[in-house]
């Protein structure tokens, strides 16, 4: 009885490192993808300043 309930326990602990891995995983790829889209919207606001803003700005100060 008690090797029954120590292999449930295990197969259960086994089953939770299973879980919070994946998790780790999911997590991991999450963070990535979240940078990955930072960098190109400011990539993005970046050459959007650069064509709109910035030549106004420099007509401004000419002026």
């Amino acid at each position: 009885m008690s090797d029954q309930s120590e292999s449930d326990s295990h197969k259960e602990l086994s089953e939770l490192v299973d879980v919070l891995n994946q998790y780790v995983r999911d997590r991991c790829g999450m963070t990535f993808a979240i940078f990955v889209f930072t960098v190109l919207a400011l990539f993005y606001l970046y050459v959007d300043l650069r064509a709109n803003v910035f030549p106004e700005l420099l007509e401004a100060l000419k002026n």
